[in-house]
């Protein structure tokens, strides 16, 4: 007689449940965790020395604005110069 091909094994843990893949799970949670905070604080620290104005400059770089920050939309119109073609955007407020 020969010997059965087939051995019977121990049932594989879903990887749910396997300690290997949690314990990655867990420390890939805590880098990218880490990561969060760490970036977070760089951002805040940088915008602490930089102070208000710094931020806002680098906020409105490479926007063209279209009205004096004075004025809301609603009351802000476009004046004659401000057509297709010319190089200044100028406004009229009415206040």
């Amino acid at each position: 007689m020969t010997a059965p091909t087939h051995t019977r094994h121990a049932p594989v843990a879903p990887a749910h449940r396997d300690p290997n893949v949690l314990r990655w799970l867990g420390a890939y949670t805590t880098s990218v965790t880490g990561d969060v905070i760490y970036f977070t604080a760089l951002t805040w620290a940088v915008a602490e020395a930089a102070g208000p104005a710094q931020g806002r400059a680098r906020a409105r770089r490479g926007r063209r604005a279209t009205r004096p920050p004075s004025c809301s939309a609603a009351v802000c119109s476009p004046t004659g110069s401000d057509r297709a073609g010319s190089s200044s955007a100028a406004t009229s407020c009415a206040v």
